[in-house]
C-alpha cells in the first residue's frame, strides 16, 4: 500500500503493517545548499527497511517523486547526501542523478548535491500510484 500523510510530504510504502519504505518531498529549497534556485522539488529522507532492499522501492519512490514533481511544473528533482557516503552517490548516480557539487558550510556541514530532470523515470518495473 502507497500512502501519504495529512501534509502530503511524505510518502510510506506498506507491507501489511508495516512500513517498508518512505520519501519526503517538497518544494523547500535550502539556499545554503542550492543557492541558484530553480524550478525543483526536493527529496528528503529516502528511506527503504532493510527487509525490502533490492525490491526497488527507492527507485519507484524516486520515480514517483519525479513525475510529481514535473507534474507541479518543476524542472528537476533534486536531493542531497552525506559528502562521505559514496555507496550512496553511487546509487544515485545509478538512479540517473547527476553530481552537482559537494560544499561545505556551517550551516548545512557537507553535502553532495544531485539532480536529475523531473519526469524522468529510471525503474521500468515497479510502478507507486497514490491510493
Amino acid at each position: 500500500m502507497f500512502e501519504g500523510t495529512a501534509a502530503g510530504t511524505t510518502r510510506l510504502v506498506r507491507g501489511g503493517d508495516r512500513v517498508l519504505a518512505t520519501l519526503a518531498l517538497d518544494a523547500h529549497d535550502e539556499r545554503e545548499l542550492w543557492p541558484a534556485g530553480g524550478s525543483a522539488r526536493y527529496v528528503h529522507r529516502l528511506v527503504v527497511a532493510r527487509v525490502a532492499a533490492g525490491c526497488g522501492l527507492g527507485s519507484a519512490l524516486l520515480d514517483w517523486a519525479g513525475e510529481r514533481a514535473s507534474a507541479e511544473g518543476a524542472r528537476w528533482l533534486r536531493l542531497d547526501a552525506w559528502a562521505g557516503n559514496a555507496d550512496l552517490h553511487a546509487y544515485y548516480l545509478r538512479e540517473g542523478f547527476q553530481h552537482v557539487r559537494t560544499i561545505e558550510s556551517p550551516a548545512a556541514k557537507r553535502g553532495a548535491l544531485f539532480q536529475r530532470r523531473a519526469g524522468a523515470p529510471r525503474n521500468a518495473g515497479l510502478v507507486l500510484t497514490d491510493r
